[in-house]
């Protein structure tokens, strides 16, 4: 299951950097890849797809705009203390 900002202008003309985040349902394991540079930012591990979905509510209102990242980051992180 992926979340993705949606493609915006090049880094070059100053645009936000793209990410996808990932949620792989054999390990749970989360993550997010920026587009540009391939940085790779790993959250841990999340049991069940119903967490996660419940949990990223509200994402495709938040996705491409300042601050979307350190949303869902927020997100993750108050649902990984929970577990």
């Amino acid at each position: 299951m992926h979340w993705t900002d949606p493609p915006g202008p090049t880094q070059i003309s100053g645009a936000l950097p793209q990410w996808r985040v990932s949620w792989v349902a054999n390990t749970g394991e989360v993550y997010a890849v920026q587009s540009w540079s391939g940085e790779l930012r790993f959250y841990g591990a999340i049991e069940g797809r119903d967490n996660i979905e419940d949990r990223l509510t509200g994402w495709a209102e938040s996705c491409g705009r300042p601050g979307s990242l350190m949303w869902i980051e927020n997100r993750l992180l108050s649902l990984l203390l929970l577990v």
